[in-house]
Formats: structure tokens, sequence, C-alpha cells
């Protein structure tokens, strides 16, 4: 049925239309109620499981029926006075009905019209921390797939009547449903403006989690640097959104989009900001050369071993060339064969369960490698050099895919071309993330403060002094949120 029909009014044929509808779930559930002469006075009908059915029992069916008993009119109108605890609307549109009741709400069909009544009460997920974001000192509570549920935690947070929360729906079959925030006055209307934009254009309608939306909304779409953020902390959203930000919560996952996402962004930590800065501050910097030391000591090790043979210490190179003796693969390949190993060793970890996935590191870490280093498959300081460029590599934990790519990009380039593969590269990596944007805000841009200086960037300064003017807004100061 198109949604430009609207149910008759007469409550025998529009619940035969809906069960026709829905003649073949087995979910559908309906109660009818007749008058003393058999006429059909009204009909509810919900989904089991997904509507609670005995709050619809209670709260309109037995009101209902109390007054069919007693003679009076039940209509479309009366139904508001009638239905007294529980949450109701009106709706014309078959197709919305239907929606609604997919949902979890109970549809209440009376003479004059139909009717919406809350009983969603499908199972979810508690909240709990986000296992990937977790924290030492913070709040533990994290997003659940509820997208209603989620955005009461951010309304929980900013208690602001200019918290804007626009409702969207995706998908011919799917129906998902997403919520866009943003803080009328800090927000920048352009990046609503575009985002919008971009999501009128999006092809592929229907979604099941917010990364179908994220990767058809961001900008340099073929480059291994995200720029769009995603997150599962309310706190984060909540000091994104104070900071100028939109976010995107999209119901059936607890991952929150916010843009626009700077690069430096990804050696920010919420808990920077429920620590001293001092000790923030180092954990940042610790971060950085985390970062450095993943992706850029590979490649340097190819460059010194294979080319720049005077920049190691005598004693450093006859150490080395007597652990490659016996091995039969070029250093290129040992290290790329070592990185790859690790690469497979993490993903696995990743997907078993915890203690089986911790066990699993432990020995491809400590057995596997040392039994290549036996055999004389790879030698020890191609060991030691993957195993240092894979642990830095958890420190900018977002950065993990771009790290890979980047790494494996500069040994290939190194190994050809020396330091000076080693050079272009890193410029090479430098002018593309130059180049990028997100959402018209420059990747590598920082927040500054009125005297042009950038306290929340590299170190993190003590509050008080953490006051500054984003860049995705139009003007004014704010106090720095957290992330």
């Amino acid at each position: 049925m198109s949604s430009g029909n609207a149910v008759t009014g007469d409550p025998k044929k529009d619940f035969e239309l809906f069960k026709n509808m829905f003649a073949e779930d087995a979910a559908f559930v309906g109660r009818e109620l007749f008058d003393g002469s058999g006429g059909l006075v009204c009909a509810v009908f919900f989904f089991n499981g997904m509507a609670n059915g005995l709050l619809a029992s209670e709260s309109i069916v037995e009101p209902i029926a109390r007054r069919v008993e007693k003679g009076g009119e039940v209509t479309a109108d009366s139904i508001f006075r009638i239905v007294t605890n529980i949450e109701l609307k009106k709706e014309t549109d078959p197709e919305k009905l239907a929606a609604a009741a997919m949902y979890g709400d109970a549809v209440v069909l009376v003479r004059g019209g139909a009717l919406v009544a809350g009983t969603k009460d499908w199972e979810k997920r508690g909240i709990t921390e986000p296992q990937g974001e977790t924290v030492i000192r913070g709040p533990r509570e994290g997003f659940i797939e509820s997208a209603l549920d989620n955005v009461s935690m951010i309304r929980r947070r900013l208690k602001t009547k200019d918290l804007r929360v626009e409702k969207l729906e995706f998908g011919e079959y799917t129906k998902t449903s997403a919520y866009m925030c943003s803080i009328r006055g800090i927000a920048d209307e352009k990046v609503r403006s575009e985002l919008k934009r971009r999501i009128a254009e999006i092809p592929v309608r229907d979604i099941l989690d917010s990364n179908y939306l994220a990767e058809q909304i961001r900008d340099n779409k073929h480059s291994p640097f995200k720029t769009v953020g995603v997150t599962e902390r309310p706190d984060t959203v909540a000091s994104r959104l104070l900071e100028g930000r939109t976010a995107l919560v999209v119901d059936g996952t607890p991952c929150v989009v916010t843009m626009p996402y700077l690069f430096i962004e990804n050696f920010q930590s919420g808990e920077d900001y429920y620590t001293g800065f001092i000790f923030a501050s180092i954990n940042r910097l610790i971060r950085f050369a985390g970062f450095l030391i993943s992706a850029l000591t590979p490649a340097f090790y190819i460059s010194v071993v294979n080319y720049h043979q005077e920049m190691l210490p005598t004693v450093m190179l006859l150490s080395i060339s007597k652990s490659r003796q016996g091995v039969p693969f070029p250093t290129i390949v040992e290290l790329l064969l070592l990185l790859a190993a690790f690469d497979i060793l993490r993903e696995a970890s990743l997907r078993m369960s915890n203690n089986i996935g911790q066990a699993l590191s432990i020995v491809g870490a400590l057995i596997i490698g040392q039994a290549a280093v036996e055999a004389k498959f790879v030698s020890a300081p191609v060991v030691i050099i993957v195993a240092l460029a894979g642990t830095t590599s958890m420190l900018a934990a977002p950065l993990t895919g771009g790290l890979i790519c980047v790494r494996i990009f500069m040994v290939v380039l190194t190994s050809v071309f020396g330091m000076t593969g080693f050079a272009v590269g890193t410029v090479a990596v430098t002018a593309h993330l130059c180049a990028m944007d997100s959402f018209g805000v420059p990747y590598l841009s920082l927040e500054k403060t009125r005297r042009g200086k950038a306290p929340d960037a590299f170190v993190r300064k003590r509050w008080g002094t953490l006051r500054y003017r984003k860049l995705f807004r139009g003007g004014g100061d704010i106090d720095a949120g957290t992330r």
C-alpha cells in the first residue's frame, strides 16, 4: 500500500487490512472488542517480543473494554481520555502504523481513526563500559544498540534547550532510525547542511550499522585515514557537541559517528581529561611517539641495513650481520612476513574469547617468534623491530588501519630507494594528510585560542587555561570539554 492512502476510520476494515498485511507473520497479535450488538468497536494489534503485551492489555484493552461495558462512546478522540497512563499519538498512514507496530508500539484502531501507543519492550543489552575505550578513571557507561537510549544518555549530559535532535530514516526494508544531534548556536550550520546533502545522495539506503553511513559520507573515501569520528562513549559525544561538532546516532549499533574529525584526535583520549594534566600530557606524547615508531621504524631499519651501513656502530653492524647468517630470505621479505604474521595473530586474538585470545598472543609472540629465529627463517633483529612496531601501534588504536598501510608503503619504498625512498615516503604521507579535509575543515588543523596557541593539541594544559575557540563554529569561546 502506498503511503499516500489513509485508514478508513472503520475498525473492522482497517483491522482486516493489517491482518492481511501480516498474514504470514506468526508474531502478529490482535485483540478485538465488540459492543452489545456485535459490532467491532476497537481493535488493538502489536508484535509479540517487540511490544509489552501485559502493558497493552492493562493500559489499553481493559480501559476500553470497561468503557464499552458502560455503553460509552469509543472514538479516536475519546481514547485520549480513556487511556491516560501511556503515550498516544494519532496516525492515518497505514505504512507508518505498520512501521510503528514493527518497532514495538501497539496500534489502536477505533471509529474515526487510528492511534499509536508506546509499548516498546524489546530485549536490549544493559549499559556497560565499552571494551575498546576503557578508562582507569572516568565514566564507565557506554552506548547500546537502542538509538533512543543513546540520545537520552547524551541529553542527560547536555541539559539545554539548544540541543537539537533531528530524526532521519533509512531503508525500504530496514527503516532504520537515526538521530542527528547538534547544539544550536555552537554547531557549524554548514556542516549540518553538508551532512544532510551527503546523506540524501547515499545510493545504499538499507543500513544495519553506522559504518554503512560513515563510509559514504566521509571525505577522502579511498584514504586509509578516517575523516569521521566513531565512539561508544556518551561523554565523548557530549564534549564533541560542545566543541561545535555534529553527531549521528544510528539505531541498532552502539557506535556514534561525529564530524568533523581531525587527525590529532587519534591521539587524544577521554582519560586525558579525568587525570592530572602533566600525566595526561606525557601519555599523549607517548601516543605520538608510538605512532611515529610504528610507522617509520621498519622502513628506517631496511634503509640502514641495506643501504647505509656506515650509519651503524661497528659492533652493532657485526651483530646484525652475524644474526643473518643462514637466513635464506632478504631483509625485506623477512620484515614483510613477520609484519603479516603479527597482524594475523592480532586479528585472531581479537576474534577469540578473551582468555584464548590472550593465550594466543603470548604463544604467538614467544614460541613462534623464538622458533622462527632458531630455525633461521628470520633474524633476531627483525623480530625485535616488528615487535616494537606492532606493540607501539596499539598506542594509537584509532589509526591501526592507516598505520598498516603506511608501514607497508614505507617499507617497500625504502627497500627500493634506500634513505631517499624513506624521505620521499615521509613527505608523500605528510602531503596526503595536508591535502585532506573533514567536512570543510583541514584534517591537520589544531584548535586555536585567542592567542593563537593550541593548548589541547600535543599536550593537555590544566583546567582553567583550557579555554579555546574551535574551528567548527562561528564565534565565541567555550570551555573545552572531554573527548
